[in-house]
């Protein structure tokens, strides 16, 4: 993907791997006027089809289907297929993107990507999500663990400069980083993956902080 993308990875379904992405510019999360973009979802699954009748969907696909609605409010279906010997039912949902001034959870409904005073990046997740997802953790039922579900940041520096920032609790492009300052060159890309305590904090408080501002 070219200029920012978010990718935020969810395991789903037990041994079974989801993703959420967004492209947009870096700048867009700067916006003081926060405005609503469509993210997709493409959840593995074991086959888009019945195996005893093709025409038919298969129950793993109908599982995803009352699932991921539930879990995100919105989501819609859009399609089922299969890359790479592997099978994918896609969704979209809607994501808020823009500036915070008030550093609180601006939407009930849906996943926020934000900058705040201070902070370059911070993911938003409301209350009305976060409690089906550890419910479902806690019940056992699709999610075993907070291992289950992961948050993986794809940010393209847009900004015609080169950005300073300090990352908290992740891995940039697969290198583990914990309150290391780090610079965003002009028209490059980096990944963020969020840890475990990370992506914890965010589902039980709301918010979770992925990149300080640095610059003066």
């Amino acid at each position: 993907m070219k200029k920012l993308f978010l990718l935020l990875s969810v395991l789903v379904f037990v041994g079974c791997k989801s993703s959420i992405e967004i492209v947009l510019p870096m700048s867009a999360i700067q916006n003081k006027e926060s405005q609503m973009h469509m993210g997709n979802i493409y959840v593995e699954i074991s086959g888009c089809n019945d195996y005893e009748d093709s025409r038919k969907p298969s129950s793993s696909l109908i599982e995803a289907q009352k699932l991921i609605p539930y879990l995100f409010g919105t989501a819609t279906f859009v399609e089922c297929f299969s890359k790479n010997y592997n099978s994918y039912a896609h969704f979209q949902i809607p994501i808020a993107v823009g500036f915070n001034e008030n550093d609180v959870v601006k939407t009930k409904s849906a996943i926020g990507v934000r900058s705040t005073n201070g902070v370059l990046l911070q993911i938003e997740i409301p209350t009305t999500i976060s409690q089906r997802i550890l419910g479902e953790i806690e019940n056992d039922f699709s999610m075993t663990s907070i291992d289950d579900f992961e948050i993986t940041i794809g940010m393209h520096n847009d900004l015609g400069k080169d950005i300073k920032g300090m990352a908290l609790d992740t891995y940039i492009s697969g290198e583990p980083h914990t309150w290391s300052t780090v610079i965003l060159e002009s028209e490059k890309t980096y990944n963020f993956k969020l840890s475990n305590v990370s992506t914890e904090y965010a589902l039980k408080n709301g918010t979770v902080i992925v990149l300080i501002d640095m610059n003066d």
